[in-house]
């Protein structure tokens, strides 16, 4: 997180800033930069550990419409689903999404990279 910090111009730990978009930064910013940069890399499985570490609790503190935060779980439930890791966390996060977002059913976007979830985890448990 220190190499990312100093590539953005120590933006994220800059101690001048204040307030829940710098705690927001500090504490999951680090992690959602890695995973976007492995998964730009080609690194499915390391991306999906960064995004796992970083998108369950960022979604919970930013603001921003539904489908803005939405981009963050596609993210990971993609990079899970190319590379068959953190599926169950994946699953988890997804479940959390719909029941936060207090519908019956996830979007279709949502929805499919679920039912590949759903594949890779009843393919794991056999």
């Amino acid at each position: 997180s220190s190499g990312i910090n100093a590539e953005y111009g120590g933006y994220i730990g800059n101690t001048n800033r204040t307030g829940w978009n710098k705690d927001a930064t500090e504490q999951f910013g680090p992690d959602l930069v890695a995973g976007c940069q492995e998964m730009a890399r080609g690194d499915y499985e390391k991306a999906t550990a960064a995004l796992a570490r970083s998108v369950p609790g960022l979604i919970k503190v930013i603001h921003g419409s539904k489908s803005q935060k939405s981009v963050f779980s596609v993210l990971l439930a993609r990079c899970a689903v190319v590379s068959g890791s953190g599926v169950e966390e994946a699953m988890e996060h997804l479940e959390w999404v719909r029941k936060d977002n207090k519908v019956g059913s996830l979007a279709p976007l949502q929805q499919r990279l679920w039912n590949k979830l759903s594949k890779h985890h009843h393919h794991d448990k056999k």
